[in-house]
């Protein structure tokens, strides 16, 4: 064979490929995700002493239906149009949660990647209503894609004889994910984490965490978390752990260049509380009550505050509060792994949380809606300075699929920060696990 043969027959093959653009494209794409979705099921069916106990393949998808209320000074912030832009009530979004872990006897590694878009039709060519006032529109998209962990680990100390155990791992994942708490700990965790602990009974454990993470890398601001606890305490059920996150000390300055930004003035202590029932009390399902306490030991009097001009940031504030404390009292029953049919989980709580108990960025609780995205330490709004409660029911219709339902709402504390707001939030989550 000829050179000029040759290079003929590898053009044919080049336009070969470029053929199979447009439609085969695709089914070539589908026919991928079949051949993943037929491993996923042939793993699923095999029995589990069949299986490589290596990796694990999971997820769920999601379908999410929201109305939510808001308003402030008595006027609506939701179901309006301002300046062009639609507020809606009502919401509803689509999602994908892929999940991969994998173990070994001295090492895990876990990831998960999560695909979120608001529901409906898409909108062609970018138009907008002065272009195409009397067109179709839609809120769909395609395009929301986060990657929510990449989390790995590796035992240093394991199997002890005097049963203490000393675990290392570093990537990203929610700091709520190893820090317990229903107030707080609800940003990321990129950094390493350290957990040390000894197993005294089955049940009775003590240990510490402590994680080291990223703020902000370009203003070098760095945060710091440690945690005390203990599992079933002397063997009375009791469940107790103690923990300080300071936002402060590594972040002298913001990327604004702002010495001691009122952002970063948190240095939480933090206790929470349990009691676990005996199953046969609560008709053979885990149940437990549970308190939350936190401080914000880094706050200053909120009269004192002032602006970057030097003057009193909150002027109608009186007197020498910090309105820096947090709580949380509640109740959950069920089971949360929902492993089998009529499987459910019921979670309602009380919380009461100061405008400075915790930064509007690491705050978990229910919140005050916040649809204009403000933050306390720009006009004294964010998601801090309310009291509420939250009702949450999970519920197992199948082996796959569950359904998701909760309620929550609040108000203000003290109005002269912020003015008067209220907020609420119905949202009912159709979940199919796989």
């Amino acid at each position: 064979m000829n050179t000029r043969n040759l290079y003929w027959i590898l053009f044919s093959f080049v336009c070969l490929l470029g053929m199979l653009e447009g439609n085969e494209r695709r089914q070539l794409r589908q026919r991928d995700f079949e051949a993943v979705q037929e491993f996923v099921n042939s793993k699923r069916t095999l029995n589990l002493d069949e299986k490589e106990p290596c990796i694990v393949i999971s997820g769920n998808t999601k379908f999410n239906i929201i109305t939510r209320t808001e308003s402030h000074e008595g006027r609506n912030l939701r179901g309006i149009r301002k300046a062009g832009v639609i507020y809606p009530n009502n919401d509803t979004a689509v999602e994908l949660n892929l999940k991969f872990k994998y173990k070994s006897e001295r090492t895990w590694a876990q990831s998960r990647l999560q695909f979120e878009n608001p529901a409906g039709i898409g909108n062609l060519f970018g138009r907008n209503c002065s272009k195409d006032p009397q067109g179709m529109y839609g809120s769909g998209e395609c395009d929301d894609i986060c990657l929510r962990e990449a989390f790995f680990g590796y035992h240093v100390v394991k199997d002890h004889p005097e049963k203490y155990y000393f675990n290392i791992g570093g990537g990203r994942k929610r700091l709520y994910q190893e820090f317990d708490s229903r107030i707080e700990f609800n940003e990321r965790l990129d950094g390493i984490l350290f957990h040390f602990g000894k197993k005294i009974k089955p049940d009775w454990e003590v240990y510490n965490k402590t994680a080291f993470s990223i703020v902000d890398q370009r203003a070098n601001n760095f945060v710091y978390v440690t945690e005390f606890g203990t599992f079933d305490f002397f063997e009375t059920k009791l469940d107790f752990k103690l923990s300080f996150i300071d936002w402060k000390t590594f972040a002298h300055r913001n990327r604004c260049n702002v010495k001691n930004p009122l952002g970063f003035n948190f240095q939480v202590v933090h206790f929470c509380g349990a009691f676990n029932f005996n199953p046969r009390l609560t008709w053979c399902n885990r149940a437990k009550i549970y308190a939350n306490f936190m401080v914000n030991a880094a706050a200053k009097p909120v009269r004192d505050l002032k602006t970057i001009e030097g003057e009193q940031k909150f002027p109608g504030v009186k007197g020498d509060a910090k309105q820096n404390i947090g709580w949380c009292l509640g109740f959950i029953m069920g089971d949360d792994e929902m492993q089998k049919i009529g499987d459910f989980a019921l979670d309602m709580n009380y919380q009461y949380v100061q405008v400075q108990s915790v930064n509007d960025f690491d705050a978990r609780g229910i919140g005050r809606g916040n649809i204009a995205k403000e933050t306390f330490s720009a006009v004294g709004r964010g998601k801090t300075n309310y009291h509420g409660f939250l009702i949450e029911a999970v519920w197992a219709i199948s082996k796959c699929v569950s359904l998701d339902l909760a309620y929550q709402t609040s108000r203000q504390i003290l109005r002269s920060i912020g003015g008067r707001h209220t907020s609420s939030k119905l949202e009912l989550d159709i979940i199919y696990q796989f």
